[in-house]
């Protein structure tokens, strides 16, 4: 049946199909929109797929509604789904939200991350959840030295037996991403001179990199003075926004990598910009 959802076909019992049917005669499109704001709203994103099986509706029509939300302002389209509508530049996820939006994908370029680094490398890991992933798999090479100011970071950082971690001094931010800020973290992080510095960000446009707090965006610029070699690892969702506080231009970036989901546009634009674009594989 052309335009329905294969959800519908197969061997799926009677009762299964007539409680999809009901549920599409029941719901009017508005109807039918609001319940996925109240899904986005609740999980951060969603991918067509996915909305199209709880809805049982087609993935078609699941595409009409998030063109039309995000005309309107409630959501964010992204490539193969939507994302909630960021409120401002200044608006930041609390830490155990960014932990589960867009995971999958974060996971993914926290793989090809690992890739580009050696034994004996000097590391820098930024705050964020992607650098959470890349510390968790460290284990495998020996001899790094690393260095963080996200606690979650270090505390879960699972290292080769001849490798070392050094958290910066500074002043804990509860609540966010339980880093340490202020001037002795500033001060600390200007004096290293390391390999690699894997960045992190809440935006990236055709102008800079920039995050949604000042403090924060202070200890990720003088990272990026620190590192011989800057990779920026991001999210598609984070691409084309723009963020409160400047971190740096995009000639300060050696590599980005991000994830499958990058819209067309935004890798051509990124790759005129950034010497070396890595996309994960499509999954």
């Amino acid at each position: 049946m052309k335009g329905v959802s294969p959800c519908l076909h197969g061997d799926m019992p009677l009762d299964k199909r007539e409680e999809q049917m009901n549920y599409r005669q029941n719901y009017v499109p508005a109807e039918r929109q609001q319940k996925i704001i109240e899904y986005i709203r609740q999980h951060g994103s969603a991918q067509i797929k996915e909305l199209s099986e709880m809805l049982f509706v087609s993935e078609a029509t699941v595409r009409r509604d998030l063109d039309e939300l995000h005309l309107s302002g409630s959501l964010e389209r992204t490539h193969g789904g939507a994302i909630y509508r960021r409120q401002g530049t200044s608006f930041e996820r609390r830490y155990e939200e960014k932990m589960t939006l867009m995971e999958a994908e974060k996971r993914e370029i926290a793989t090809e991350a690992l890739k580009e680094i050696s034994p004996g490398d000097t590391l820098f890991l930024d705050s964020g959840t992607t650098s959470y992933f890349l510390g968790r798999a460290l284990g495998g090479i020996p001899d790094l030295t690393v260095f963080t100011y996200d606690l979650m970071v270090a505390y879960s950082c699972e290292l080769h037996p001849s490798s070392t971690i050094t958290i910066t001094g500074g002043t804990r931010r509860q609540g966010h991403n339980n880093v340490l800020l202020g001037m002795q973290a500033v001060d600390f992080i200007r004096g290293l001179k390391v390999d690699k510095v894997f960045l992190g960000a809440d935006a990236v446009d055709l102008s800079c990199v920039s995050n949604s707090n000042v403090p924060e965006a202070e200890i990720k610029k003088v990272a990026v003075e620190a590192g011989e070699s800057v990779y920026l690892l991001i999210d598609h969702t984070k691409i084309g926004k723009r963020a409160l506080a400047k971190v740096c231009t995009l000639d300060c970036i050696d590599t980005l990598i991000t994830d499958s989901g990058i819209l067309p546009e935004h890798l051509a634009e990124m790759k005129k910009s950034i010497g070396r674009v890595i996309v994960t594989k499509e999954r």
